[in-house]
């Protein structure tokens, strides 16, 4: 059974971004938490402040926020702490976020080492938030998605409300909808969780082929949502 709504999802870093989306509705996600020390602690790196977000809220009441959290690719040692950090927490509670988001680009540790970390700060993060309705998405770099994000949605599975998967990351040109069909139809999320994600400047697909596939998956209920980087579109 097909879709009835999509939901659109946006991805910012700054207060400047958010204009463009007033009066709109979906999921807004700000870029980025990093985890600099690859130890859990992370610090805020947006420019944007909890009172800009909580006035967008009380003025565009169909929008959730989430924190986009990231890893610097330059640690050498990885991911080292399996305990989110204070910092993490607080700040979530702060600047009320309604979830959070897993987007590493980059991972500088084998597999095993990332699932068991993310793990326990995704649990960490639910259990110990003052707000136990905080929702989880995953942010899924293509060529990350079989060995890493795909076994640790496998883990936490029943935690997680959303998977983006950023179909414009993969190392191949696609330029034919049929073709970029297959990709998402080949995915093992759920279509309840599952977003098409992409930015205007990507060179290996053409906005059009996105386009027209999304709507052939949206109409076959195959995904849930889109998502764009509010900088490739403001």
């Amino acid at each position: 059974m097909a879709n009835t709504n999509c939901v659109f999802r946006a991805y910012v870093h700054s207060f400047d971004e958010l204009q463009p989306l007033r009066g709109g509705a979906g999921q807004i996600a700000v870029v980025f938490a990093k985890d600099r020390g690859g130890n859990g602690n992370f610090q805020l790196d947006f420019n944007v402040i909890a009172q800009q977000i909580h006035d967008f809220k009380s003025e565009n009441e169909n929008f959730k926020f989430f924190l986009s959290m990231e890893v610097i690719p330059s640690i050498s040692h990885g991911l080292t702490s399996p305990k989110p950090s204070t910092a993490s927490q607080t700040s979530s509670t702060r600047y009320r976020f309604d979830g959070i988001d897993v987007y590493y680009d980059q991972i500088p540790v084998p597999p095993a080492q990332f699932v068991d970390v993310m793990q326990s700060v995704i649990v960490g993060l639910r259990e110990r938030n003052r707000r136990p309705s905080l929702e989880v998405s995953l942010t899924v770099p293509h060529p990350l998605g079989q060995k890493y994000y795909l076994p640790l949605y496998n883990r936490v599975q029943d935690l997680i409300e959303y998977v983006i998967y950023q179909i414009h990351s993969t190392p191949n040109p696609v330029n034919d909808v049929g073709q970029l069909v297959r990709i998402f139809d080949d995915l093992p999320y759920p279509a309840i969780k599952l977003f098409a994600g992409f930015i205007t400047d990507c060179n290996i697909i053409p906005l059009l082929v996105f386009i027209v596939a999304c709507i052939v998956l949206f109409i076959r209920g195959r995904i849930t949502g889109v998502s764009v980087s509010a900088a490739s579109v403001v």
